[in-house]
């Protein structure tokens, strides 16, 4: 309920969001962040982070600014660097959990988009976007690969001026187009 109390008179809506924020993404830094070596998660977007586009650019670049309350979803920012990192230790290092179970949780598609299969093996890819009303947009990719491999693609704009072109379609078929056997 909106502006509710609980019978305790300092938890408003915003108090538990900000309680339930800071749980969320200090269990993240713990059991996610930490396992895999990365500092450099935040739910804010630093001012010396590439800045968000149109294409073609027709307005000036965008910061999103913080987005701790679609933490779930959408507010961390991370380097290319630091997601390989997670993805890596998720899938291979045993250090967010066992392997095993990292590979169940992929088949089952547990927070993938496509499970697609290639001639060398199975391609798992997650996409990702944030976009303001302008058109201004941020995108990512990231993919747990055949062969014990992980890619992430950033881009801080759309894909090209025509209309239907799909930022996963893109790389997707530029990667299987390449695959060599």
């Amino acid at each position: 309920a909106t502006n509710a109390n609980y019978g305790v008179a300092f938890a408003t809506d915003t108090m538990w969001d900000a309680l339930t924020i800071s749980a969320y993404a200090n269990y993240c830094r713990q059991h996610v962040f930490s396992p895999a070596g990365v500092t450099g998660a935040t739910l804010d977007h630093p001012a010396q982070d590439a800045l968000a586009y149109t294409f073609p650019i027709f307005t000036s670049g965008w910061n999103s600014g913080n987005r701790a309350t679609v933490s779930g979803g959408a507010g961390w920012h991370l380097s290319v660097d630091d997601l390989l990192a997670v993805m890596g230790a998720f899938r291979r290092e045993g250090s967010i959990m066992r392997n095993a179970q990292a590979q169940t949780m992929l088949d089952d598609g547990f927070g993938i988009d496509v499970i697609q299969g290639t001639p060398i093996g199975t391609l798992y890819n997650k996409n990702g976007l944030w976009k303001d009303g302008s058109g201004r947009v941020e995108q990512s990719l990231a993919y747990f690969l055949p062969q014990g491999m992980e890619m992430v693609v950033l881009a801080n704009s759309p894909i090209g001026i025509y209309p239907g072109k799909f930022f996963r379609n893109v790389v997707s078929n530029l990667y299987i187009a390449n695959i060599k056997n």
